[in-house]
């Protein structure tokens, strides 16, 4: 059978699919983004998005391949954005780093309260939330960051990756 996509008007649910492959889209008038249920996605970030908390962003060299702290201590902030309503799977931050862990934040953009989601040490992929539905992106209520904290000198951090997919009903 042939994949047929019927448009709607309402935001919510701007297409329907049928046929004999499980496809949906996300977005609005604007931007649309598609994707496949129950397949897995991985999404990269580079170590030139990381920005520094603490002391100073004269204490880091960027170059492709990696954020290199030159003197520290020093914490990285790596904002991130991921499809709305994908559910995580699996999150790592790469680096050559001897006992730094990270944490994956989402922030409130209306209070600037923060909650973790997740959170290992450096080369370590946590899959565990730290509380059961924290791990579904919710873009219209939460931003993500991620803290990479007390890098020293000489310790980079190469970027990360987040294991996602979508679920749910059509």
């Amino acid at each position: 059978m042939a994949l047929q996509i019927t448009a709607f008007g309402d935001e919510d649910r701007l297409f329907s699919t049928s046929g004999s492959r499980n496809v949906g889209l996300t977005g609005n008038n604007e931007n649309f983004a598609g994707y496949v249920k129950d397949k897995e996605y991985t999404i990269s970030f580079s170590p030139a998005m990381c920005t520094t908390e603490q002391p100073d962003v004269d204490n880091v060299s960027y170059i492709t391949t990696r954020a290199t702290v030159t003197a520290g201590p020093i914490n990285f902030k790596l904002p991130i954005s991921l499809p709305d309503g994908c559910k995580i799977l699996g999150v790592t931050v790469f680096g050559d780093a001897d006992t730094e862990s990270w944490t994956l934040y989402r922030i409130d953009p209306t209070s600037a309260s923060s909650t973790v989601i997740f959170s290992a040490a450096i080369n370590s992929e946590d899959t565990t939330p730290t509380a059961k539905g924290r791990e579904i992106v919710d873009n219209a209520n939460w931003a993500y960051v991620f803290n990479i904290a007390g890098l020293d000198a000489g310790e980079d951090v190469y970027g990360a990756k987040v294991r996602f997919i979508f679920e749910g009903s059509d």
